[in-house]
């Protein structure tokens, strides 16, 4: 849903996982993303090849069809990839990333209950039936493998309009903190990796289920984007366009930071100001963020620093500037000086 081919394609550039499989719902859109997975590491062979004088096989992608919610297809794929793997010298499965998920949007008094039991089915029951079957070939490794699990900021703070979806993130996340325990205990080597985003420009909203208030006025279309999201009678586009407007973070952007969340053995990755700002928020003040005084404390928060990340030349050498990262040097500098200030009074 716009998470898989950008994740995949910060992967290629690194020769820490050489054979990659992919699988999704949609076979003609898997194939695109290993397509763009090849097109990524051969241009990234080539300048390497140029630089060392010296050319390596590369990486090798294959795309297969699986229904992530359906416990047979996720086993035979895990299967097939296990198979693969084991005739070829070092093969394992080091790596899998549980990104799978649709979005959904509506009041639940007029969601049907088929919508919610996809929501489920796909967004926990897809996760845990990867997990499931992965979890033993990433525990055969001797060191070095990582669970990835897509969750959301909807597994932070609720949004009326959206219970399924936040229901579904809100065990997502509970999952994943539970499995992290597990293997701490019984597999120390396997790293479970959370990631929440917030606003990040994917196509999750694409393919959205949508419940609108008012279906008539849906229908109708009057008003601007806002207004029919706002009346709560939005349409899929509707819900892109504004994703796109907020979205400090393209998919490409997002996965650099999830991918340095893995280098670095975090447990748990935040993308985007808004996801930083709304758990602190939670862990602070618990009631705060259903407040409307603080929703908008929390909102003026967010733009402000998002105004930061753009207009801040900051980067950090070899390292992409995502704004968030220029707004902690900025943050940081900020009170660091009026600490001094204050010690010299």
């Amino acid at each position: 849903h716009g998470h898989i081919p950008c994740f995949c394609c910060s992967f290629c550039h690194g020769a820490r996982w050489e054979r990659k499989r992919l699988c999704d719902i949609d076979l003609e859109a898997v194939e695109q993303t290993a397509e763009l997975c090849r097109a990524a590491a051969s241009t990234a062979a080539s300048a390497s090849a140029a630089s060392s004088g010296s050319v390596g096989a590369g990486p090798r992608f294959l795309a297969q069809r699986c229904d992530v919610g359906e416990s047979a297809e996720v086993f035979e794929f895990a299967r097939r990839v296990e198979q693969e793997l084991a005739a070829e010298v070092g093969g394992g499965v080091h790596f899998v990333a549980a990104n799978a998920g649709i979005g959904s949007v509506g009041h639940f008094g007029n969601e049907p209950l088929e919508v919610s039991e996809k929501v489920m089915r796909i967004n926990l029951f897809g996760v845990m039936y990867t997990a499931k079957a992965f979890l033993p070939m990433l525990q055969r490794q001797t060191s070095g493998s990582c669970l990835l699990i897509m969750c959301s900021i909807a597994g932070i703070i609720a949004r009326p309009d959206m219970s399924s979806y936040c229901t579904s993130k809100f065990a997502v996340r509970g999952f994943g903190e539970c499995l992290m325990l597990e293997m701490a205990k019984v597999s120390p080597h396997v790293q479970v990796t959370v990631v929440h985003p917030g606003f990040c420009a994917t196509n999750i909203f694409r393919n959205a289920a949508i419940s609108p208030k008012d279906p008539a006025k849906g229908a109708a279309g009057g008003g601007g984007a806002l207004t029919r999201v706002l009346d709560g009678s939005p349409s899929s586009q509707d819900l892109d366009k504004l994703l796109r407007r907020l979205s400090s973070h393209s998919a490409a952007s997002a996965a650099e930071i999830m991918l340095r969340g893995v280098e670095r053995g975090a447990t748990r990755v935040l993308i985007t100001p808004e996801a930083h700002a709304l758990d602190f928020v939670v862990r602070l003040a618990p009631r705060l963020w259903y407040t409307k005084v603080g929703q908008v404390l929390v909102f003026s928060w967010v733009g402000l620093c998002k105004l930061v990340g753009v207009i801040t030349p900051l980067t950090w050498p070899g390292v992409p500037s995502l704004g968030w990262d220029r707004t902690f040097v900025v943050a940081g500098a900020a009170a660091g000086a009026t600490m001094y200030r204050r010690s010299r009074l």
